[in-house]
């Protein structure tokens, strides 16, 4: 009974692990694509003139779960956000797509993107200690609800 428990609860958090990553990777990628979004608009009444061209810093959002900066694809930053380095790149220049890295000694996840003109870099990332803290509390909750599940189980199935 005991094995069972267990293979069936490292079952369940192998399967919240995957499914965790892919969520995670989808929200980086759906931030960035939304930034991108409006760093064109933004950044291109500036250059027609109808806004002074500045290096912007955006207050913090989302809980601070994620930062990210916006490159000139000739690697001028021209915007960040609260918390995101306000020199040097989250993931290498130019290398597009998901990717680990470490900065100032925390490891981060990071989605790169270019927008369709190919004039701007969107980079976002992060923490990853925010994300296993996340897959802790669904494993605890994974484990927490199969003992009781199979406590019950060996309660009705006992004489």
């Amino acid at each position: 009974m005991g094995l069972t428990l267990l293979v069936g609860w490292l079952g369940i958090y192998c399967a919240a692990e995957i499914e965790e990553r892919q969520m995670r990777d989808a929200r980086l990628e759906q931030v960035g694509s939304t930034i991108l979004v409006f760093v064109e608009d933004e950044l291109a009444l500036e250059s027609n003139g109808i806004a002074p061209p500045a290096v912007h810093k955006t207050r913090p959002a989302s809980a601070n779960l994620y930062q990210y900066q916006v490159w000139t694809s000739d690697g001028a930053l021209v915007l960040r956000s609260h918390e995101a380095p306000p020199v040097g790149s989250f993931a290498r220049f130019g290398q597009l797509g998901f990717s680990n890295v470490t900065l100032g000694g925390e490891d981060y996840r990071t989605f790169s993107l270019r927008s369709r003109d190919e004039h701007y870099v969107v980079q976002v990332a992060e923490r990853l200690s925010a994300q296993v803290s996340h897959l802790t509390t669904v494993a605890g909750y994974s484990s927490l609800m199969m003992t009781i599940f199979f406590g019950l189980l060996l309660l009705a199935t006992s004489d």
